[in-house]
């Protein structure tokens, strides 16, 4: 008989969050606040530092850079949590109060 092995672990943005960063929406900055890294590398599509989602207070519109590289103009982020893996918001739209779980 096989010895039963325990599960292997496996982060998903269902699991807690270990801590939360203030998103300060901006053009230059990172969701982490570091300052915008170069879009020339590897054809402008990252991989990029992200979040694995983001925590947003007051729902509205944002524009953010995925973290693929793409610019999405002005998606909605609802109150609460919003399952999107994120590297920038920028200074855009209405949702406030925007906090990155990071992994």
């Amino acid at each position: 008989m096989a010895t039963p092995t325990a599960p292997r672990f496996v982060q998903t943005n269902i699991d807690p969050a270990d801590d939360l960063i203030p998103i300060t929406k901006s053009d230059t900055l990172d969701v982490f606040g570091n300052a915008k890294q170069n879009d020339t590398g590897l054809g402008g599509r990252g991989p990029w530092p992200s979040c694995r989602g983001i925590l947003c207070g007051t729902a509205g519109t944002a524009t953010v850079k995925m973290a693929t590289g793409a610019k999405r103009a002005s998606i909605p982020l609802h109150a609460g949590f919003n399952p999107i893996r994120v590297h920038q918001v920028w200074n855009t739209g209405g949702a406030a109060d925007l906090w990155a779980i990071p992994d």
